[in-house]
């Protein structure tokens, strides 16, 4: 008995030791760093995520109406970049009963409003009209500060702060499809900025010893090739049309420039030198919104690519705070009631914040209209930024720069 036992142990033994070999020397091992639904590449976070279901794509009610027509979606900070688009529901109706029976359906269109949550970096879908929030993605990238989207929102391009092996800091982005679990991507380390041009084509902007390098590649991060290389540094670059509108970095102390910028990557100047010069333009690129400083007074206006020529406005829009209508008719902006400090010196450093009315602006009549006050009609001050809109101009979207809160109102 005690032979057959022993003879037992042995095996397992034997057994314990083959496996052993096995996991040590033989088996696939890991690779790197991976993004997924339980891991975080980046760490944990302190807090657990705040808003919406925690089950992926259960909707809940959400969104705090705070005046009439104007919307709280969130308590907490989003990232800077949301997504507003037009999406539609069919509604099937049956009428009648036994063997007479008729179906009938109808079109519900809504806008939804996409964005990544700052602390945990997951992503959500806000329905507008439905007051609705789904979580569509719960991968953990904490800390996130910016996010460009593609145009269908499939794919978002998340931005957030790291540490080097040798302990300095850096800006670094990982492409996050937003409705399956594969295919992310990290993006080459230390971008100014990444900008996407419709559903299909990605541009990235790097620092280099020599200026800027801009390089362009398909929404899937292949087939990149440069778009230009310049001896101009602190750019900051837009989509307009087929090309591209940049400008120098914004101060109130230095001259900057404005430029087109072609899809082969040549450059035009066609603003400044102007103090203070900061510029938005059109979905088509056939005209610019731009702002500049003079005599500390913020004078604003529209520049006819084609022509141009330049029209001013009647009131100091700033375009960092300013979206296009849809149809270029209009720019709907978050103007401060006062303008205090060195602009935009002060603001850009989080020296001063502004508590803003929002406005539409009637470029053919130049003529402001107001749309909402928040503070007037919830007591709340707003500093507008990373203002969006829908295709249908039905929902004016933007983050309030004091506390990360997103909000909506509804045209």
């Amino acid at each position: 008995m005690r032979r057959y036992l022993a003879i037992i142990g042995a095996v397992i033994v034997l057994i314990a030791i083959a496996v052993a070999v096995y996991f040590f020397f033989f088996a696939p091992k890991t690779p790197g760093i991976s993004v997924g639904p339980s891991q975080n590449p980046f760490g944990e976070g302190e807090n657990a995520p705040a808003g919406g279901d925690t089950t992926t794509g259960v909707p809940t009610q959400a969104g705090d109406e705070v005046a009439p027509n104007l919307v709280r979606i969130t308590e907490g900070p989003v990232a800077y970049g949301t997504l507003a688009r037009s999406v539609s529901d069919t509604i099937i109706t049956t009428t009648g009963s036994g063997t007479s029976t008729a179906t009938s359906s109808t079109t519900v269109f809504d806008t939804e409003i996409r964005y990544a949550e700052r602390e945990s970096g997951n992503v959500f879908a806000y329905r507008f009209n439905k007051r609705t929030l789904t979580r569509i993605s719960n991968r953990t990238l904490p800390g996130i500060q910016e996010a460009s989207w593609s145009g269908d929102g499939s794919l978002a391009f998340l931005r957030f702060l790291s540490t080097t092996e040798n302990g300095s800091e850096r800006i670094d982005t990982y492409a996050l499809p937003t409705e399956r679990e594969d295919g992310g991507y990290f993006l080459e380390g230390g971008l100014d900025q990444v900008l996407v041009n419709g559903t299909s084509t990605v541009v990235t902007l790097l620092p280099s010893t020599t200026g800027s390098i801009a390089t362009v590649a398909r929404i899937d991060g292949a087939q990149a090739k440069t778009l230009f290389a310049s001896n101009l540094s602190s750019l900051r670059l837009y989509a307009a049309g087929k090309g591209y509108a940049a400008f120098t970095k914004a101060s109130a102390q230095s001259d900057g420039f404005g430029f087109t910028v072609s899809a082969a990557g040549t450059f035009e100047r066609v603003l400044g030198p102007l103090k203070g010069l900061t510029l938005l333009p059109s979905p088509s690129g056939k005209s610019i919104l731009y702002s500049y400083v003079s005599r500390n007074t913020v004078i604003a206006g529209v520049f006819d690519v084609a022509t141009h020529t330049a029209t001013s406005l009647p009131v100091g829009a700033l375009p960092e705070k300013c979206v296009w209508a849809p149809n270029e008719t209009a720019v709907y902006c978050a103007i401060p009631r006062t303008l205090t400090g060195t602009w935009p010196d002060d603001w850009y450093q989080g020296v001063t914040s502004y508590s803003d009315r929002f406005w539409k602006v009637d470029l053919a009549a130049r003529a402001a209209v107001l749309i909402v006050d928040p503070l007037a009609v919830a007591n709340t001050p707003v500093d507008g930024v990373s203002l969006t809109i829908d295709p249908k101009a039905d929902a004016l979207v933007f983050t309030n720069k004091m506390d990360g809160s997103l909000w909506a109102y509804d045209l």
